[in-house]
């Protein structure tokens, strides 16, 4: 059997300081909680954190805070 090469380290995100402006109006506004969960995603990984599946689960906003 194969293997498969192992993918290079995710080296991280760094969003403009435009970028994360827009981020943080849009997290203000009305959204879905699918398109909430990705803004705080995008945020996370600016911050120099992990995103592990249950980090993911976590970031959902609290009922009602979403769309």
């Amino acid at each position: 059997m194969r293997r498969k090469k192992p993918r290079p380290r995710f080296p991280g995100l760094k969003l403009k300081d435009e970028d994360r402006e827009l981020l943080r109006r849009k997290a203000r506004e009305r959204q879905t909680e699918r398109t909430w969960k990705r803004i705080r995603m995008l945020q996370m990984l600016d911050e120099g954190k992990l995103l592990s599946p249950a980090t993911i689960r976590s970031v959902a906003p609290v009922s009602g805070a979403g769309g």
